[in-house]
């Protein structure tokens, strides 16, 4: 049971009037569990009584999962459900290198299930416009299945994987929530829409609904399942198309990977060491003077191969022109080439990098652990010249 009050005096009459009635329904109240929260910027502290027995006062407490701050702001219900989120996906990492099997698509769907949704929790009523905190969780999750260099950005994890931002899952948790007020009214909650005050969540929720190109009247002509698909829709088009634009001219996407859903490649490479070379080669993050440049702040110019042509060591290079390689790839990639006699090289980096043919992946990927092999054995040994 909550209890609210604008003002001290009224919040001691609520009191009082629960405590009369408590003892007329032979009730007991549970003083020891029953706390008062005051909600100011200001340090103000009362003294409160239910039937002679004192009611603490306390800065925060935690009411159906959430935690109120007597600041009024959500930074303290971010970091607590950000803690929690955190255990869970340790937790989780855990089980995904020991018994899971580092089968990245079952990762996905209990990290979905079990940690997104305790970031989320509460989500529909909040207020907070950071969500970097959350996205952080996702990104170091999704690096770590992935097993890629803390460079690869969060944009190209999500692309590969197939998941949406936190920001756009918490925008259509609001707009489901605040469609439930209007089409189906139940209890009190309806009021928060007719209020005349107005409150920072009603003013973000116009806000992004104008974003999205929506008014409320139109909005509310369409009825709840329509215009709860057509926001969601709009939401994940923009989401989409922000990680296409984070992509880069240089990666290999898939022409036919539908948004937000998970490469194929993660689904049919299930040992661990293979699917890796595959992923770090499209992500243009092998061990190379590339990658190594990229943490000594040396210019992707000055990241030479060090087989001496000149060239940059890009995993496109690895793949088509490299001499150490050159056994390699008359076994696993030149085979692949008579489909396409005329193209030009850039056009076969894209393709055999795209994930379009499972047979042809499975080729390129064992060509990536073979380099990689490669390469360090021959760092290992004497200087090259």
């Amino acid at each position: 049971m909550v209890l609210l009050s604008l003002s001290p005096v009224g919040l001691k009459r609520l009191l009082r009037v629960l405590a009369c009635n408590c003892i007329e329904d032979q009730l007991v109240i549970n003083h020891s569990k029953s706390k008062v929260i005051v909600f100011s910027r200001k340090r103000r502290k009362y003294r409160w009584q239910v039937n002679g027995t004192s009611i603490n006062q306390v800065p925060s407490y935690r009411y159906l999962g959430i935690l109120f701050h007597k600041s009024g702001l959500w930074r303290s219900q971010v970091e607590s459900a950000r803690a929690i989120a955190l255990r869970s996906s340790k937790a989780l990492l855990s089980f995904f290198c020991s018994k899971g099997g580092h089968y990245v698509p079952s990762a996905i769907r209990v990290f979905t299930a079990k940690v997104i949704s305790k970031l989320l929790y509460g989500a529909q009523v909040s207020n907070y416009n950071s969500h970097l905190p959350f996205e952080i969780i996702q990104t170091k999750f999704l690096r770590s299945i992935l097993a890629v260099p803390p460079c690869i950005s969060n944009a190209k994890l999500r692309y590969i994987t197939g998941m949406p931002s936190i920001e756009s899952q918490i925008w259509i948790l609001k707009f489901r929530y605040w469609m439930k007020l209007i089409f189906e009214p139940v209890g009190l909650s309806p009021l928060i829409l007719i209020d005349n005050f107005q409150s920072k969540w009603k003013k973000s929720l116009s806000l992004q609904l104008t974003s999205l190109g929506f008014s409320i009247p139109y909005v509310i002509s369409l009825g709840r399942s329509k215009a709860l698909l057509a926001i969601t829709q709009r939401i994940l088009d923009v989401d989409f198309q922000n990680v296409l634009s984070c992509l880069g001219p240089r990666f290999a996407s898939s022409p036919s990977l539908k948004p937000f859903t998970s490469a194929q490649f993660l689904y049919h490479l299930s040992i661990p060491r293979l699917r890796k070379a595959f992923t770090m080669a499209k992500f243009d993050v092998l061990p190379s003077a590339l990658l190594e440049g990229r943490f000594n702040r040396i210019p992707q110019t000055e990241s030479y191969c060090p087989c001496d042509s000149g060239a940059i060591e890009t995993a496109g290079h690895v793949l088509l022109e490299c001499r150490f390689y050159t056994s390699l790839r008359s076994h696993f990639i030149i085979p692949l080439f008579q489909k396409f006699p005329s193209r030009d090289k850039k056009f076969f980096a894209q393709y055999l990098l795209a994930d379009i043919n499972s047979p042809i992946t499975c080729k390129v990927m064992n060509f990536f652990a073979a380099a990689i092999d490669t390469r360090r054995d021959l760092m290992s040994k004497e200087p090259l010249t």
